[in-house]
């Protein structure tokens, strides 16, 4: 069986909605980023927004969550370990403690890869969202 379609050139096809298909597979990644990021506080998956500039969609979050991806200190853009600029010693509180240390190796980013976790989780659901926006478009193609 074979099918045949004959579109009219001069025929005005509506046009495909890209800003929709990008809007639902944003929401569905974002979804996955809320699930999938560390919850110490809260505060940075709180802090997941949002926002399409024409074609492209922009992610933002806490600065937090740049130092959990990109790393700090020994794996941080100066790989240093972090050392107190004004004091002898780092003054903090952690694990129930209150810690005093000279010197502290930072974060390592291969231990909270979350982004990656979430686009691998959040695949299908972007596929689903583009595929939909294309049937929806196809279906008026059709009926126009």
């Amino acid at each position: 069986m074979s099918i045949r379609m004959r579109l009219d050139p001069d025929a005005r096809l509506p046009t495909f909605p890209v800003e929709g298909a990008l809007q639902r597979a944003a929401e569905a990644l974002l979804g996955s980023l809320r699930r999938v990021a560390p919850e110490k506080t809260g505060a940075l998956r709180r802090s997941f927004r949002f926002g399409l500039l024409g074609r492209r969609v922009e992610f933002r979050s806490a600065i937090h969550g740049m130092w959990l991806t990109q790393g700090t200190g020994l794996w941080g853009p100066n790989r240093a370990p972090i050392r107190p600029k004004r004091a002898r010693v780092l003054h903090f509180f952690a694990y129930g403690r209150e810690w005093f240390l000279p010197s502290v190796r930072g974060i390592d980013p291969k231990k909270h890869d979350f982004r990656g976790r979430a686009v691998e989780e959040a695949q299908e659901p972007m596929r689903e969202a583009v595929e939909r926006a294309a049937r929806e478009w196809f279906g008026k193609v059709l009926a126009s």
